[in-house]
C-alpha cells in the first residue's frame, strides 16, 4: 500500500501513539509526585 492515503493513515497512527505515550508519561509523573508527597500510598498487593 502506497500513496497519500496510506501515508496519512500512518501519520495519524503515529500521532495517536505519541499522544497516548505522552498522556501516560504525564499520568505516571503525577502519581509519582502524589506518592512522594505522602498524599497517596501504594498497597502491598498493588506494588508488585
Amino acid at each position: 500500500m502506497f500513496g497519500p492515503h496510506f501515508c496519512s493513515m500512518k501519520i495519524i497512527k503515529d500521532v495517536r501513539q505519541y499522544a497516548a505515550a505522552q498522556e501516560l508519561s504525564a499520568f505516571l509523573t503525577e502519581v509519582r509526585l502524589l506518592i512522594q508527597s505522602g498524599r497517596c500510598s501504594v498497597s502491598s498487593d498493588m506494588s508488585a
